[in-house]
């Protein structure tokens, strides 16, 4: 009995190691294992190592990517994107349990997948699979990406989305980056090429407008509902009428301006009161104009907005809560056309963009150097760095600014993807942590921790 029950051991001791053997085979990560003395052995003696080294984690910098893994490892091979990575590239350090190699370039928004083949030191081969993608999220919605708009406290995300059939107001945890909410607005019916929103912070709705429609409708989120349908009318032009909305901003008192067109050649600047039951008058002063960039400031006590007419193209406006307009004269050079207007919202400066960019600080006058990008920008919000900010350059690249000097710190081309249609609407956090754009029916998050990593010895 004790001779079979050997014999029963021996078998099965055989089918054990041929399994074990075949795992090891595999090119899936196994769990690590740790070996320990056999106290049965002689002293000093280890089972053999048939565990293949397991990829920990990965990380990138702008031109180069870094792999940890749980041993000591040799590199049998690495390909990206279909394409081999040169072994001089390649170099090993931390005690050869990382493995780091440069890349030719970083494309914003793409994603390469690398299969890497390592060996340790008992001989064993693992080979790993991975992607890295150059952004953090890319949320994808049922619709086309229309607007985004981020709430005071940077803890939600309002996109709105048209698709075929449906007009959506979704809500986006900033945190999670998952759709938490969603609200159809079905009274939106038919609407033009453009379509936006307005949040007024007054009566805490948001105003839907569409530039085929002469109408501004005021959506409660608190109620899921339309509260109002307010009709824009025009009693000069009467054949003819300018009152189809196509850009608008409130400040805390309810006040706000409203731009209403009938074409690209004929604007007019109106003013809207919310506390006096959503009334609209004219500004014939500003009749003559051709151009406003609409925007409210972070703390929503003023609106900017710029003009083309040629008497006043080197100033910009300013609308107060009380309903005053001012003006802001401008020094470093006047404009061809009205100018976008981006505040920033820690202090008192403003990012103006027309055919030049530059940063004017309103409490001092100071304005900085000139770049010519002509792009989407928005502010750096990283400590000592108030007179930088990111650009994007359609289908072309994505910058960081230094407007101290005119000088680049950082540029990024972008993915071919996006070479047919652009991302939209570069908008960076306060807190600097994240830059969005909007792309068809996607808004990506880019982790500005992962965007500003110049090399792979930085966390």
């Amino acid at each position: 009995m004790a001779f079979n029950l050997f014999r029963w051991l021996s078998k099965f001791g055989i089918h054990l190691v041929w399994l074990l053997l075949l795992n090891s085979c595999s090119d899936d990560p196994q769990p690590v294992t740790h070996l320990v003395p056999n106290p049965n052995q002689p002293p000093g003696f280890m089972p053999k190592d048939i565990i293949a080294p397991k990829l920990v984690s990965q990380l990138y910098a702008y031109d180069s990517i870094k792999l940890s893994f749980n041993e000591p490892v040799k590199v049998l091979r690495i390909v990206g994107g279909g394409l081999d990575i040169d072994s001089s590239r390649v170099v090993l350090a931390d005690s050869l349990k990382t493995v780091k190699f440069r890349i030719t370039l970083f494309y914003l928004g793409a994603e390469t997948i690398y299969r890497c083949r390592v060996q340790d030191k008992a001989g064993n081969e693992g080979v790993h699979d991975f992607t890295i993608r150059y952004y953090d999220k890319q949320v994808e919605f049922s619709g086309q990406v229309q607007q985004f708009l981020l709430s005071k406290t940077e803890d939600s995300c309002y996109v709105l989305t048209r698709s075929i059939d449906q007009i959506k107001l979704n809500i986006l945890s900033m945190e999670s980056k998952i759709v938490i909410g969603q609200f159809s607005l079905n009274f939106l019916v038919n609407p033009g090429h453009l379509l936006r929103m307005a949040y007024n912070p007054k009566n805490d709705l948001f105003y839907f407008y569409s530039d085929t429609q002469p109408y501004l409708y005021a959506f409660s989120l608190t109620e899921n509902r339309l509260i109002k349908t307010i009709e824009i009318s025009d009693t000069v032009n009467i054949d003819n009428p300018i009152k189809f909305p196509v850009d608008l901003a409130f400040t805390n008192s309810g006040k706000g301006l409203l731009k209403v067109s009938r074409g690209s050649s004929s604007n007019r600047l109106k003013v809207i009161d919310s506390s006096n039951n959503d009334s609209i008058t004219s500004l014939p002063a500003f009749d003559a104009m051709k151009y406003y960039s609409l925007t409210a400031d972070d703390s929503g006590s003023k609106i900017y907005f710029g003009t083309s007419l040629s008497a006043q193209s080197s100033f910009i406006n300013l609308f107060s809560e009380t309903g005053e307009i001012s003006a802001i004269q401008i020094f470093t050079r006047p404009f061809g056309y009205a100018p976008f207007i981006v505040p920033n919202k820690k202090n008192n400066s403003v990012l103006i963009r027309s055919n030049s960019e530059f940063i004017k600080d309103l409490d001092t006058g100071i304005e900085t150097s000139v770049s010519y990008t002509d792009t989407y920008g928005d502010f750096s919000y990283a400590a000592g760095e108030e007179n930088f900010a990111y650009f994007y350059k359609e289908r072309k690249f994505m910058a960081l600014l230094n407007y101290n000097d005119a000088t680049t710190v950082l540029q990024y081309p972008v993915s071919t993807s996006f070479e047919l249609t652009s991302f939209v609407d570069l908008t960076t956090t306060v807190n600097n942590k994240h830059l969005l754009m909007r792309y068809l029916n996607y808004l990506y998050f880019f982790n500005v921790a992962d965007l500003r990593r110049q090399n792979l010895n930085q966390p």
